[in-house]
């Protein structure tokens, strides 16, 4: 007896390929995509992997792991028939899913614990806090990069996608750095505005300046009013010491 298919799973009309980003809904910023179709080309150039995203309104009346598998073959990603090494990145954004289809013959380097742990700690949290431009693109580029990773090859055009944030989307050593080199400057121009006004409303230097004042030895320069404190304390400490001795040429 042949199992009867639903028409409409039947029929299901898949869309047409358009390139490594295939945005349907037009979520995706411009810069965004125009990087990542970069770094998806450089790596299927250096690995002959084909990562491929498309992002779609919804798989129904198909469940999306059944519209990936269709759509993967249909698109032809990583050339299924001769290797079958390509990823499909789908995301339904009606569905509120997303799912990641691999070939049989990347499946011992991108493994489903991989996959797993991209999901949880890129795409997921990203599509929730940043929205689907960026939690598809570091997501997709977390997966490029560990593909890349496992053919021992660095992906030259990646290294741009991570200048302010890293692969677990906190801040960068060189994000720090640009944010120091702005910050220090202005820190500057501050305290010299600072100095400025302070010394035309009190006509002297704020106190705390002559805290880092050197002499041209090296030795710290007091403030003259705390040397002349200095002075007249040596100077009750001598008369105090002449009291308790006798006087030159006295008797004992």
């Amino acid at each position: 007896m042949a199992l009867m298919v639903p028409a409409g799973i039947a029929k299901t009309k898949l869309p047409a390929f358009k390139g490594y980003v295939n945005d349907y809904v037009g979520v995706m910023d411009a810069d965004r995509e125009e990087l990542l179709t970069e770094i998806l080309e450089e790596l299927e150039k250096k690995t002959d992997c084909q990562v491929v995203v498309a992002i779609v309104e919804t798989s129904a009346p198909l469940d999306i792991k059944t519209y990936s598998i269709r759509l993967a073959k249909k698109w032809n990603v990583g050339k299924v028939v001769e290797f079958n090494t390509g990823v499909l990145i789908l995301v339904a954004k009606e569905d509120r899913q997303m799912h990641i289809e691999v070939g049989y013959g990347l499946r011992s380097k991108l493994t489903g614990r991989d996959l797993r742990q991209m999901i949880d700690s890129q795409f997921l949290p990203r599509l929730k806090q940043d929205g689907y431009s960026d939690g598809v693109f570091f997501g997709t580029v977390a997966v490029a990069k560990h593909v890349a990773g496992a053919h021992g090859v660095i992906l030259m055009s990646a290294g741009s996608s991570s200048i302010w944030h890293n692969a677990d989307g906190s801040d960068s050593v060189l994000a720090k750095a640009v944010m120091w080199i702005i910050l220090f400057p202005l820190m500057v121009i501050i305290v010299l505005l600072h100095l400025t006004i302070y010394r035309r409303i009190f006509c002297r230097e704020p106190y705390w300046l002559g805290l880092f004042r050197f002499s041209s030895g090296g030795r710290f320069r007091a403030p003259v009013a705390d040397l002349e404190v200095a002075s007249e304390a040596a100077q009750a400490d001598l008369v105090a010491l002449s009291g308790r001795l006798p006087s030159v040429g006295s008797a004992e």
